[in-house]
């Protein structure tokens, strides 16, 4: 197979390039990347010395291509499906791109401040950087809820790039900063099920409270039971919709080699079935910590 996916599946940026290579029903190997073991980790060191994930190893280009945005932009040019992921509208792929960078910038990094700050140990903390980084998350509710207004999905009216980031951005987001709290308009996000995908299984509007996010997810495998390649991507979304960023450390205490603890997550995979990782003191993602 000419493409291998280095991933954690806790890490809400490689849930966002899962979303683009399941919305496109991309082939390709997982590679579950295991931090605490040293093996696994020299291995992707090699591939990115900055070992952080995702990353993407194209063996048909000779080609390996980290952070998640760009991983998806090369997929839509090298291994391109029937949903245009990038627009070929200059316009629209510009608009695209920014509401890309909005999500990213604006809701996941902050919420994995507040996430890599609950990972810390004690006297360490950061309250002024958590209280900013709450600040940013509901600024960007704000944003949202009015641009949501007059699009069904993150961009405009097709399924693009920026709702792959959109998706684990405010399912992750609404854990750790719930909507409502104290953002109290109405539930603009999540006006129509029908609008779920396959592949995220909710749109912006669809991402409004983690029940909502399983209640779609639910409800698409039933109504795709028909087809079983469907169904096992809304068994693998929902499996890993299930966890609580910072939770991770509570599921199961084992200890690693560095004495911290660690939890194992058991989970289901469309192409390779189940399968069980361990997660040591949080997951290192390209651009913090989940």
């Amino acid at each position: 197979m000419s493409l291998e996916l280095y991933f954690h599946p806790l890490a809400s940026y490689c849930w966002k390039v899962l979303i683009a290579l399941y919305e496109n029903e991309t082939a390709f190997e997982p590679r579950f990347v295991d931090l605490a073991d040293p093996d696994a980790r020299a291995e992707l060191e090699r591939l990115w010395p900055f070992v952080r994930f995702p990353v993407l190893r194209d063996r048909a280009h000779d080609r390996v291509v980290p952070e998640s945005s760009v991983i998806i932009e090369y997929l839509a040019q090298n291994h391109p499906g029937p949903v245009a992921l990038l627009p070929a509208d200059p316009e629209h792929a510009l608009e695209t791109r920014f509401q890309d960078r909005f999500y990213d910038v604006y809701l996941h990094e902050p919420m994995q401040k507040i996430v890599g700050d609950r990972l810390r140990p004690a006297g360490e903390h950061d309250p002024h950087g958590v209280a900013r980084a709450k600040q940013l998350i509901e600024t960007a509710y704000g944003i949202v809820e009015r641009q949501m207004a007059t699009r069904i999905w993150a961009a405009g009216d097709a399924f693009s790039l920026a709702d792959c980031a959109a998706a684990p951005a405010l399912h992750y987001a609404n854990r750790v900063c719930p909507l409502g709290e104290p953002v109290a308009a109405p539930p603009r996000f999540w006006r129509d099920s029908k609008r779920a995908r396959h592949s995220n299984a909710c749109s912006p509007r669809q991402s409004r409270t983690s029940t909502s996010f399983q209640a779609n997810s639910a409800a698409l495998a039933t109504r795709n039971s028909h087809d079983a390649g469907v169904v096992q991507r809304e068994r693998h979304m929902r499996s890993l919709s299930a966890l609580e960023p910072g939770e991770a450390v509570e599921l199961q205490r084992d200890r690693t080699n560095d004495d911290r603890p660690a939890a194992r997550h058991v989970f289901d995979t469309p192409q390779h079935g189940r399968q069980e990782v361990a997660v040591a003191g949080g997951v290192q993602e390209e651009d913090g910590a989940v």
